[in-house]
């Protein structure tokens, strides 16, 4: 009898195991995808994707600052695409972004492009999320060329090392003793200030005016980690007051992220 029962005990907790795995192989697999995959996703021909926040989404972005050649000539396709979708807001704040990422620097000014396509709030979160993006990447690069995370290229131009600056420890000396450098600096005739400060701000707008949409909170407080600073004060905030709007998938993923 007594056999039995570690026998039972035994099966019990491998399947335990195994289904805890194979719960987190499908939640990573979820949340990410091979970069091709996301990539073919949009070129498909016959393909109109719904324009929304997406595992595709997702991964087309992830780690596109260390892409190759190859997968470089394989996102100018995407942009070319994308081109095509120009008149719907939601692909062409993609394809503005995607722009960005390949030619090494950011423009602001190609966000203008997008007022008359703005018709509602959810619109308008759309945008202000693409901002927040524009600032937090201002912020990151500024940082970048204060460390010396840069590097050359064929023409000689120094731009942003951004693979080297995945390696960045936030408790590095020289960010913290940096602040000035850190923030950013102050960008004439804006009503916020530092890019830090711009970033958080609009991340705030985008959650304000579409609540339902998880992937400006999830940004947002992706974002709020990993500043030096201490900011749970302010995150508690936000999630405080959004926090009926998101399901219950959305706000496990919260509580496993310590909020």
């Amino acid at each position: 009898m007594k056999f039995l029962t570690l026998l039972f005990a035994f099966i019990g907790i491998s399947l335990a195991i195994f289904s805890q795995t194979t719960h987190k192989k499908k939640d990573i697999h979820e949340h990410r995808m091979n970069v091709r995959k996301a990539a073919n996703y949009y070129l498909r021909k016959k393909l109109n994707p719904s324009p929304e926040f997406s595992v595709q989404y997702n991964s087309l972005f992830l780690g596109l600052q260390g892409y190759r050649k190859k997968d470089t000539l394989l996102a100018t396709r995407v942009i070319n695409r994308l081109y095509l979708l120009n008149d719907i807001l939601f692909y062409r704040l993609m394809r503005i972004r995607l722009e960005w990422e390949f030619k090494q620097h950011l423009v602001r000014s190609s966000l203008d492009s997008v007022g008359f396509l703005l018709k509602n709030n959810i619109d308008s979160a759309k945008y202000f999320y693409m901002l927040a993006l524009y600032f937090r990447d201002s912020m990151m690069e500024n940082l970048a060329r204060r460390l010396g995370y840069v590097k050359a290229t064929y023409d000689g131009s120094e731009i942003v090392d951004w693979r080297k600056l995945t390696s960045l420890k936030w408790g590095d000396r020289r960010v913290i003793e940096s602040p000035h450098e850190f923030l950013g600096p102050v960008e004439p005739n804006f009503k916020v200030g530092r890019f830090r400060d711009s970033s958080i701000f609009y991340f705030k707008k985008a959650i304000d005016n579409d609540p339902t949409e998880f992937h400006y909170l999830k940004e947002f407080l992706l974002f709020m980690s990993n500043l030096p600073e201490n900011k749970d004060a302010e995150i508690q905030q936000v999630i405080n007051s959004k926090l009926d709007n998101y399901t219950r998938k959305e706000k496990k993923w919260i509580r496993n992220r310590g909020y």
